[in-house]
């Protein structure tokens, strides 16, 4: 059986999930440009504390490349459009009348 290099993914509740990937698709995963914490804070306008968060809660994806958390592009798109799509029902909401304002109206 072939050796396949190890890359962690986050599990429920905070813990790594470590996952066997091809050699195609470890090197698709580890050639695109990665960000560590820090940058990833800096792109996403948050602070490195949401990072932890998001991290903790398995809402960003992460990798784990010589003991170092790293993210990629996917990664950080991934939570823009999570945040994007519990944005919308908010909006439609702020857009109606307030509730004593319809019957009145």
């Amino acid at each position: 059986m072939a050796e396949y290099p190890l890359i962690a993914r986050p599990a429920q509740h905070g813990t790594t999930l470590g996952v066997f990937v091809t050699p195609e698709e470890a090197s698709k995963i580890l050639n695109q440009p990665r960000y560590d914490v820090n940058q990833a804070a800096e792109k996403l306008q948050v602070s490195r504390s949401s990072i932890q968060r998001l991290r903790n809660s398995g809402a960003l994806r992460y990798l784990r490349v010589g003991g170092k958390i790293q993210f990629t592009e996917e990664h950080l798109a991934e939570v823009i459009k999570e945040a994007e799509r519990k944005a919308l029902p908010e909006q439609r909401c702020a857009r109606r009348r307030p509730h004593a304002a319809r019957r009145t109206a």
